[in-house]
């Protein structure tokens, strides 16, 4: 088989197994059997190339490129007739390109590009065409704000956003315009605090962030500008010791400093690796 044609059988046959295995068992699902092809949904011996998927209740939704309306928001519920384009959020041949799909209740969110001057911004679905919407224009104007690690906390998400006047800052939405807001300026003026590594447990949001006076270090925010505190500091030489690799363990997480080595299981570190818990 030529390497094209291997690829483009790859791509139909993972969209296959990624369905079967998120899509919960029913009657319509069932029938499909143990592996099948549930849409070429480029025709032909081109590549639809599904990816991004997130679930919400027996639907998974991802991102496709059927040849035609360019790579848009699609939902499948393990059938020929229920695997459909959502929406072409950027109209005609140019991609929206959905992506960093997550799902807070019944309510999907990503973020998109419609091509119409306003960049790339948070969108929201409830799985029709007329329900598939812009949440806001964060950044104002033909510039994007960029949302990034989407993070569901039940029906409100938490995201890195940028603006003109805030930089990157952490944000949270309720999926209204009027809810979707800055949660603290944690680098005052324009520097990035570049929320990141975002991780609930317990209802707490916890990330880690870059401000002047402590460099990269662990905060928790509880959705308010007075409970988005830091955490802990980790004294000299901060910059070049960022907290990364969460573990979740119960209710803790550990997290391996970028100068060691990760933890070598839940809630223990290895000789070298001052892997801290909270």
């Amino acid at each position: 088989m030529p390497r094209t044609n291997f690829a483009r059988a790859a791509c139909r046959i993972a969209f296959a197994f990624a369905v079967l295995a998120v899509v919960p068992a029913t009657p319509a699902a069932a029938a499909v059997g143990p592996l099948a092809l549930v849409r070429n949904i480029a025709s032909g011996t081109a590549s639809g190339a599904p990816q991004t998927y997130a679930v919400i209740g027996s639907t998974v939704y991802f991102s496709a490129d059927d040849g035609v309306n360019g790579r848009e928001l699609w939902k499948s519920d393990g059938t020929l007739a229920g695997t459909v384009m959502v929406k072409n959020i950027a109209f005609g041949s140019v991609s929206s390109n959905p992506s960093n799909l997550v799902a807070a209740g019944t309510t999907l969110y990503f973020r998109a590009d419609a091509d119409d001057e306003t960049g790339v911004e948070l969108w929201k679905s409830d799985g029709t065409e007329a329900g598939t919407v812009r949440v806001r224009d964060i950044n104002v104007g033909s510039g994007s704000s960029n949302p990034t690690s989407i993070t569901a906390i039940g029906n409100t998400i938490y995201f890195n956003a940028e603006t003109a006047a805030s930089a990157r800052e952490l944000w949270k939405s309720d999926g209204t315009e009027a809810g979707t807001v800055l949660v603290a300026e944690i680098s005052a003026g324009t520097g990035d605090a570049n929320p990141r590594s975002l991780a609930v447990i317990n209802g707490t949001l916890y990330f880690v962030a870059t401000e002047a006076a402590n460099g990269a270090e662990l905060w928790k925010s509880d959705g308010t500008p007075g409970g988005t505190q830091i955490v802990r500091t980790s004294g000299p030489e901060a910059w070049a010791r960022a907290p990364r690799g969460w573990s979740r363990c119960g209710t803790r997480f550990t997290s391996a400093r970028t100068t060691a080595r990760p933890a070598s299981s839940c809630g223990r570190a290895t000789a070298r690796s001052r892997a801290p818990s909270w």
